[in-house]
């Protein structure tokens, strides 16, 4: 902080101004930020004012002494605890420090050793001129001497990258004293006493100021201001605060302002967080003016109310809690949005905002309730209590994740909350940035949300984990329980019957879908030469980066190149790739589709089209080009073979090729009834349970219970 020039007037005053907004808007329900630089405009709040309350700040943010916010932190331990850690430390540095004074001599006494014995491995002739070279200066060796320092220094005295390889290649015993010395310095490091922290505000060792700052400027200062409140706030007992003794551990000053702010009656503290806690639950406060009960700030809706509710937290002891629990009981909070008939015709006309709550506010979730109401219902939310952050990863799309999106996940309140990296799910649900004062949420609905709801890992894996949860607890009535889960009431008739029909649909769909996968196998073989119905097909045997070939490894066993993936392959001495189509209906198809040899060696390949019902249906040279392959429609039983063969055109050479093909059923109109496309339709060995009945109803379920998890009902209080 030393480098920048006017630091007090562009990092500490401003980081002291921002705490004093906090403080006083989210506690105190007053704005006086323009206070800083002359008196306020509005309430009776003086220049002066603000500074005696920055005063009460200035122990903890010494100008003098600045300790920087990630050293703003404190050990979880009492005064004995740390003072008992830091004699077990000292002892464990001390014991420390002799094991690698000794690992430092024992190195210099091997490498001595070390150079003793390869000194000895040189010829005696030339022994004593590599003693001499070695210990004469570089620059004044004669061309001889280089020679031998150049070709001897590193041999006699390894660098040090190398020399610890060296020392437990000559000398076994030195690795087991380096072993038994760094086991030694474990063991030490294991007695040391370390304890976790908390990031929090003290008073600082100076002697704290607080200068009145004329017109707001760091570098104007006037007077000198002791700690205070405003006048205009007349509470029963006054700011009371003298100067601690010398010695005394903290100044006094947050304490005196904590007692005065939370006596008996104050005129705004209970107030304010009352008012706080019902915006929170009915979507506007009594006060809309949550930060500003002054002059500019609107009157309360209900005065009354919002001085019982005061009086209730404070008898209460303060209690949060309660004072939600009996919001939450209210009939108030109990009401629905939709009122129709002619008393809510009435109403409309009388409070068109609704500010005398004829009928509850429609709200939606707050971002960190939302991920969190996912999670219940999906039974993936963890319940421990305390214990570390939970850590989260930045992608490399730059999403934001918990847990790489798996289950189960603990409360949002347990997330690191990085100001740099905030989780995205809760940045697109509008959770606040944490680098400024946020005195109310913002709400936006963007398509950004929806797109999240529909794609992200969490909703994906949450619906898996709800369906399984439904069909687990409720396998007769899978419908009813994912909807009451879901809305906490039961379906209507009506709801019910479109999500049957829903469900119904999707099953089918998987069904069909899987069974598009079934029709597609893949192989190699001939057509015979006399008859083209006759095709003899072998299924590839090994399936691997997901490519159908003929063995492990590609090309298997170096030479054998027939393969098939979704988009291509190759054909092989031979052995000519086969991709055969089975069909699973009777009627009429087409076949659309392309082959592509992309090579401009070589001369190509040839794709021949037959069944065993009908024979050749065509024949096409493809090289060093794209060929589309269109044939018209054509009646084909349940069960006949339609085979794709595609060979070398002579030579095996850059036989490389891509393909797509699509075969659709059309009705006589000509219009599209079912379509199996070769490029989705690819897969690996067919896994029968994926094809069975009760895959498809689970899955079915699965996107009931997304659909669910990503509606308006669910996100929304009501």
């Amino acid at each position: 902080f030393n480098t920048i020039k006017n630091v007090n007037g562009l990092y500490y005053y401003p980081t002291i101004d921002a705490q004093m907004s906090i403080l006083t808007s989210s506690l105190m329900g007053i704005t006086v930020k323009c206070a800083k630089c002359h008196n306020h405009k509005f309430d009776p709040l003086t220049q002066k004012n603000y500074y005696q309350l920055q005063s009460i700040l200035m122990t903890v943010y010494s100008l003098e002494k600045w300790v920087p916010f990630r050293d703003r932190k404190r050990a979880i331990a009492s005064k004995k605890q740390l003072d008992v850690a830091t004699a077990r430390n000292k002892e464990v540095d001390s014991s420390v420090a002799i094991l690698k004074k000794e690992i430092t001599e024992l190195k210099k006494a091997q490498s001595e050793e070390l150079y003793k014995q390869r000194l000895q491995s040189i010829s005696d002739p030339i022994r004593a001129d590599v003693v001499a070279a070695i210990g004469t200066a570089g620059d004044k060796r004669s061309e001889v001497q280089k020679y031998l320092a150049g070709k001897f220094t590193e041999f006699l005295r390894p660098p040090a990258a190398k020399l610890e390889g060296e020392l437990v290649k000559t000398f076994p015993g030195y690795k087991k004293n380096l072993e038994a010395k760094n086991a030694a310095i474990a063991a030490q490091e294991r007695r040391r006493m370390n304890f976790d922290y908390v990031y929090a505000a003290y008073d600082v060792k100076s002697d704290p100021y607080t200068p009145l700052l004329r017109r707001g400027d760091a570098q104007t200062p006037g007077p000198l201001v002791s700690p205070g409140v405003p006048e205009m706030i007349k509470a029963q007992q006054p700011f009371d605060w003298t100067p601690a003794e010398a010695d005394a551990p903290t100044s006094g000053r947050r304490a005196a302002f904590a007692k005065w702010l939370t006596q008996p009656r104050h005129p705004l503290t209970s107030r304010v967080m009352a008012n706080r806690l019902w915006l929170h639950h009915f979507g506007e406060g009594l006060v809309a003016t949550i930060e500003d009960f002054g002059w500019a700030g609107e009157d309360p809706v209900h005065q009354q109310l919002l001085d019982w509710l005061a009086l209730e937290l404070e008898a209460g002891n303060w209690s949060l809690k309660q004072l939600h629990r009996l919001m939450l009981t209210s009939t108030a909070y109990q009401q629905v949005s939709r009122n129709e008939g002619a008393f809510a015709d009435r109403a409309e006309k009388v409070d068109p905002q609704n500010r005398l709550l004829w009928r509850q506010n429609l709200r939606r979730l707050e971002a960190e309730p939302l991920r969190d109401s996912i999670l219940q219902v999906a039974g993936a939310l963890q319940l421990q209590m305390y214990g570390y952050p939970v850590a989260i990863a930045t992608r490399s799309d730059g999403e934001v994740v918990v847990n790489d999106g798996k289950l189960p996940q603990k409360r949002s309140i347990y997330l690191r909350n990085k100001r740099s990296a905030p989780v995205s799910m809760l940045q697109l649900f509008d959770q606040p940035d944490i680098e400024t004062n946020c005195t109310r949420r913002s709400q936006s609905t963007v398509p950004l949300q929806a797109l999240s709801l529909m794609n992200s890992d969490l909703v994906n894996n949450a619906a898996s984990a709800f369906a399984d949860r439904v069909l687990r607890e409720a396998p007769q009535d899978p419908i009813g329980f994912a909807f009451e889960a879901a809305y906490c009431r039961t379906p209507s008739v009506q709801e019910r019957q479109v999500f049957k029909a829903f469900t119904d649909g999707q099953a089918a769909v998987y069904r069909q879908t899987s069974g598009a996968s079934k029709v597609w196998a893949y192989g190699y073989g001939t057509i015979n030469q006399k008859d083209s119905k006759q095709v003899a097909y072998t299924p590839f045997p090994h399936y691997e980066k997901k490519q159908w070939q003929l063995g492990p490894g590609y090309p298997f066993k170096g030479s054998f190149w027939a393969g098939i993936n979704a988009t291509g392959g190759h054909p092989g001495v031979g052995k000519p790739v086969i991709l055969k189509w089975t069909s699973p209906v009777t009627g009429r198809v087409t076949l659309n589709g392309m082959v592509h040899h992309p090579s401009p060696a070589g001369n190509g390949v040839r794709v021949t089209i037959t069944s065993n019902r009908q024979g050749q249906a065509g024949q096409w040279t493809v090289a060093h080009k794209r060929q589309e392959i269109n044939l018209a429609a054509r009646e084909v039983q349940e069960g006949e073979q339609v085979f794709i063969v595609l060979d070398m055109n002579g030579q095996l050479t850059s036989d490389n090729f891509n393909w797509s093909f699509i075969i659709k059923q059309v009705n006589k109109q000509g219009q599209l009834v079912q379509s199996w496309d070769s490029t989705s339709g690819f897969h690996g060995p067919l896994d029968t349970a994926s094809l069975s009945n009760d895959n498809a109803h689970r899955q079915s379920i699965i996107d009931l219970c997304h659909v669910l998890l990503s509606s308006n009902e669910f996100a929304y209080v009501d």
